[in-house]
């Protein structure tokens, strides 16, 4: 079985009041879980208008997300993720774009909130950046369980033979391969590799390597710092410039104003 890790993109602790009311044209490109420990807001996300409330915790996806609505205040213990895994991707894709729990459900209680901020804000260790990759997959674990009718139907067994082709862009993401060259690692002609790798993850092999590169960049624009230039050649692009337009066209923010920004829920 390959990994199945989340990317932790963002987290912390907020109070939100007004300035949390935005409305989005381009969604935001992750996945969110919202602790909230006090006060109300909502939450548009493809037309459908959601509580926030106290004592809850919430699961969305948030690449539909239009709107926030915070008409007074609204605290709340906040991760923002992607999933690493291409096979866990290609699940979770299909489940609702929003689920809630009770904070005080039995499986979370002995789930420390405050070690978010602690992870993303100040020094920590691996056994804080485990205790919430392992809180976030026991949600998804409990949602997979609960919406199998929606689960892809892609056989194990199919994605099994995609694997070496996968692993090797995982490797190669920030070099130029060619579609020929990630074929050979599965033994398949490149034409039908791309025809089964697109019926089963809906996305091209380049894309795949893009949005790696992309997600990758995320993490160096938050937690170092090297220039915008720096971290386009890091993460495989010939230039900045065309970097900037690429992370524009699917954050709908530039890396710059990524960087600068506030780490808001």
């Amino acid at each position: 079985m390959e990994n199945l890790n989340l990317r932790l993109l963002k987290g912390g602790f907020d109070k939100c009041e007004q300035y949390w009311n935005m409305k989005f044209s381009n969604g935001e490109k992750c996945y969110k879980i919202y602790f909230i420990t006090d006060g109300y807001a909502e939450t548009v996300i493809n037309g459908v208008k959601h509580k926030l409330e106290k004592g809850n915790i919430y699961y969305m996806d948030t690449h539909k997300l239009e709107e926030n609505i915070c008409p007074d205040y609204i605290d709340m213990f906040w991760v923002h993720f992607i999933p690493d895994s291409l096979y866990l991707n290609m699940h979770i894709i299909k489940l609702k774009d929003f689920e809630s729990w009770r904070l005080d459900d039995p499986a979370f209680l002995d789930f420390n909130l405050q070690c978010i901020p602690d992870f993303f804000e100040g020094d920590h260790g691996i056994d804080v950046a485990c205790s919430i990759q392992s809180i976030l997959l026991k949600f998804l674990s409990k949602m997979l369980s609960d919406q199998k009718d929606k689960l892809s139907s892609l056989p194990y067994s199919k994605y099994l033979q995609l694997l070496p082709a996968i692993e090797y862009m995982d490797d190669k993401y920030i070099t130029n391969l060619s579609l020929k060259e990630i074929a050979e690692k599965i033994f398949l002609s490149p034409e039908y590799f791309l025809r089964l790798f697109k019926k089963s993850f809906n996305i091209t092999p380049h894309q795949y390597i893009l949005h790696k590169r992309l997600n990758e960049s995320c993490s160096l624009l938050t937690r170092t710092s090297l220039s915008i230039e720096e971290i386009s050649s890091s993460v495989g692009f010939c230039n900045q410039f065309y970097y900037s337009k690429m992370f524009k066209a699917h954050f709908n923010i530039t890396p710059n104003n990524y960087r600068k920004s506030k780490l808001m829920p």
